[in-house]
C-alpha cells in the first residue's frame, strides 16, 4: 500500500495535479499519526513475540505515510532507506520468532515463562542485534534513518505533533522489546524449564538471519553511496513531466 502511494500520489496529488494537489496531505498526516499511535499501544499490549512484530510493522506504516505526506524529494528519500531498513529488520524478526517459539514447547513465543530455547547464545545474539536495529539505536541503519527522518521533519508543520509521538513510540517499542528479551531469554520459572532436544535451527536458517542482519550495519558502512541513489530515485519520483515524458515515448 505504501509503494502504491509513493507511486501514484505525486502524479494524481502531486504540484501539477491543479485542483487535486495535495488533496489529501491533511488526511495524510492524521492517518500516519494515528497509525503510529495505534501501533504504539499494540506493542506495549502485545502477548506474544510475533504480534509484537507486527505491530512494530504498524508504527513503521505510519511513519512512512507521514513522510510521503510532506512531499518533497529529501522526505521521499528517508521513506526509501528506511522502507529498505525496516523491511530487512522486520523480516529477520519474524525469522527469530519462529525459531523461539519451535525452541520453547508449547509455551511457543508467548511473553511469558517457560522452557529455555535450545539455543540461547545464538538466538539472544541474533535478537539483541534486530531489536537495536528496529529501534533505532547507533551503530546500526535504524539509527541512521531515524535521524534522516527527524531531520527531514524538522521544518514541517506537523513537526510539533510528528516528534513526540514518533519518538514516544520509539520508546513505546525499547520497552517492549526489552520486556520480550526478557521473558523470551532469561525468565524460566516454569516446571519443566530445561532445553528440548532436536530442535537446533538448521544451518541454513542460521544463514539467512545472520545474512538479513548484516544488511543493517552494511546499509550504515554504505550509507553514502545508498544515500545517493535514493536522493536520486527520489528525484525522478517528483519529476512528473520527465515521467510523462517516458511513457509517451515508449508509447510511440
Amino acid at each position: 500500500g505504501v509503494y502504491a502511494m509513493l507511486r501514484v500520489y505525486t502524479v494524481i496529488f502531486g504540484d501539477e495535479a491543479g485542483y487535486l494537489s495535495h488533496m489529501v496531505q491533511p488526511w495524510l498526516w492524521g492517518l500516519a499519526l494515528a497509525t503510529i499511535i495505534i501501533g504504539a499501544i499494540g506493542v506495549l499490549a502485545s502477548q506474544d513475540f510475533r504480534r509484537l512484530i507486527a505491530n512494530s510493522v504498524i508504527i513503521s506504516v505510519g511513519t512512512l505515510v507521514a513522510l510521503i505526506a510532506i512531499q518533497n524529494e529529501t522526505a521521499t528519500a528517508a521513506l526509501l532507506y528506511y522502507l529498505v531498513h525496516s523491511t530487512l529488520v522486520c523480516a529477520v524478526l519474524f525469522l527469530i520468532a519462529d525459531l523461539i517459539s519451535r525452541q520453547r514447547g508449547k509455551v511457543s513465543d508467548r511473553l511469558v515463562a517457560g522452557r529455555a530455547v535450545a539455543q540461547p547464545f545464538l538466538l539472544g545474539i541474533c535478537f539483541l542485534v534486530a531489536a537495536l536495529a528496529v529501534i533505532g539505536m547507533p551503530p546500526l541503519s535504524g539509527f541512521i534513518g531515524k535521524i534522516w527522518i527527524l531531520k527531514t521533519t524538522l521544518n514541517s508543520e506537523q513537526a510539533l505533533w510528528f516528534w513526540p509521538i514518533y519518538l514516544l513510540a520509539s520508546l513505546a517499542l525499547l520497552v517492549a522489546l526489552s520486556r520480550a528479551g526478557t521473558s523470551l531469554f532469561w525468565d524460566r520459572t516454569q516446571k519443566g524449564g530445561d532445553p528440548l532436544d532436536g530442535v537446533n535451527a538448521h544451518p541454513l536458517q542460521v544463514i539467512a538471519i545472520i545474512t538479513l542482519l548484516a544488511c543493517s550495519p552494511l546499509m550504515v558502512v554504505f550509507a553514502g553511496p545508498i544515500s545517493d541513489y535514493m536522493l536520486a530515485t527520489a528525484a525522478q519520483l517528483h519529476d512528473i513531466s520527465g515521467g510523462i515524458n517516458n511513457v509517451l515515448h515508449r508509447g510511440q
